[in-house]
């Protein structure tokens, strides 16, 4: 049996396995072939050229993946950083939006500075875009009469 054969196999597993044809495989199985048989000079000459290209292609495949692979966990790892950094500064809008409404003994001017900076924080916090939110408390739903968060809006 070939490895051709052999790999022919491998790929009806790999179809069922990976939901994918072993194309690849199956071409590196029929280099194998080629390159043990040797073949006559005038064989040889006649598909050097095709051979070339088809090889070239199979290096292309396999630095492609190897790029796909690396992108793929720098995506990942990119994902789960911007999730930590996104739940930190919810706890730090949580915080600000809670010392805005806390029921103190301050003056009122230190009630002001306390919810102007909390209203800057939260600005800087939301300046991704008009529809960007950090959580359901925003600047925009606090209501500045009875010193409390509004409704959520959806």
């Amino acid at each position: 049996t070939s490895s051709y054969a052999r790999t022919e196999e491998g790929a009806s597993r790999n179809e069922t396995d990976q939901g994918s044809i072993g194309v690849w495989d199956s071409l590196e199985a029929i280099f194998a072939d080629i390159d043990a048989q040797g073949g006559s000079a005038v064989q040889t000459q006649a598909l050097q050229e095709p051979l070339a290209r088809l090889r070239h292609l199979l290096q292309l495949h396999r630095n492609l993946s190897t790029h796909e692979q690396e992108l793929h966990n720098v995506h990942i790892g990119l994902l789960l950083e911007s999730s930590w950094h996104l739940q930190s500064l919810r706890r730090l809008e949580a915080l600000v939006v809670s010392d805005v409404h806390t029921d103190s003994e301050t003056s009122l001017g230190q009630t002001a500075a306390v919810e102007s900076l909390a209203l800057r924080i939260t600005s800087i916090l939301c300046e991704e875009g008009a529809g960007f939110k950090l959580a359901a408390t925003m600047p925009q739903t606090i209501s500045k009469a009875s010193g409390s968060p509004a409704a959520p809006s959806v």
